[in-house]
């Protein structure tokens, strides 16, 4: 079985930036057993909160969170500013092979991305294909990625292979089910289990559905809103687990006697190209299944 979790984590602070919570958050995450976590607003750097804050984390947020549990992490940034940066993460329990990191800004004013991970999960003979996303609050710019995002897909990962797609979608009027997950075949965790997305927003009183996560090549065993406390204290948004089961038609294969080192970069740079246009001038040149290099 395979255990997914997916967090906004509002760049380590509680909502309304009451406290810092990313020490808070290192535990829950910890305790919440997962495989595989898919992050969103994680912040790289700081340095304006490095110096004024006591006990900031002198590692960026995603090796601090993944430190000596989850071996391999990638980051994907998605804004630059003067002290600092910030964007997408993946943690992993199995080796990250590669990575990809894709600007899909829509307006200027309010950088989005989507990073791409493949991972080597000992159990199915494929490589898993992880997507963590974070789209636009507004739903012209949410229709325009989650299209790109899906031609993205179409092109880059076969039909048939395993997917997770997760994260922060700002999607309350539920378009990704149409826009996204009909085409790729996708099933979304919560809603496998009670008929619609989970109300993730704000983290403690949910009212709105904003997060979700989406599968191919599993069975959803189960799937879990973590709202309220602690949560509530850690971040605005609720976190989201799914525990999954692989198809019948997987197949295992034996796990690597070596396998991969995690990826030690701390920035995986997106192409040249920006926003959702670039996506389609780069099909055919992205080869994705390659290894990653350090």
């Amino acid at each position: 079985m395979l255990r997914v979790v997916t967090c906004n984590i509002h760049k380590g602070f509680s909502q309304f930036n009451q406290h810092m919570s990313v020490h808070e958050l290192r535990d829950e995450l910890r305790a919440s057993d997962a495989d595989i976590v898919f992050l969103q607003e994680v912040q790289g750097k700081n340095k304006k909160h490095a110096k004024n804050i006591e006990n900031w984390p002198a590692k960026a947020q995603h090796r601090f969170l993944a430190e000596d549990v989850w071996p391999s992490a990638a980051y994907g940034c998605n804004k630059a500013y003067r002290n600092g940066h910030h964007g997408n993460a993946i943690l992993s329990r199995y080796p990250i092979l590669a990575t990809y990191n894709q600007d899909v800004t829509h307006y200027r004013f309010e950088r989005r991305g989507l990073l791409h991970c493949t991972v080597a999960v000992y159990g199915i003979e494929a490589p898993l294909h992880c997507v963590s996303v974070h789209l636009s609050l507004f739903a012209r710019s949410r229709r325009v990625q989650i299209d790109a995002l899906a031609d993205y897909l179409e092109n880059i990962v076969a039909p048939d292979s395993p997917l997770i797609v997760a994260g922060d979608f700002n999607d309350w009027r539920n378009e990704a089910e149409h826009l996204l997950a009909e085409r790729l075949g996708l099933n979304e965790a919560i809603s496998a289990g009670v008929g619609h997305p989970g109300r993730s927003f704000p983290a403690a009183l949910p009212v709105l559905p904003l997060d979700r996560i989406y599968v191919r090549g599993f069975s959803i065993v189960d799937a879990e809103i973590h709202s309220g406390r602690p949560w509530a204290r850690i971040s605005d948004h609720a976190a989201l687990s799914a525990n999954l089961n692989w198809a019948e038609s997987s197949k295992p294969r034996a796990p690597q006697s070596s396998p991969p080192p995690a990826i030690n970069d701390t920035e995986a740079q997106a192409p040249s190209m920006n926003g959702v246009n670039g996506i389609a001038r780069f099909f055919g040149t992205l080869r994705i299944d390659q290894p990653a290099t350090a």
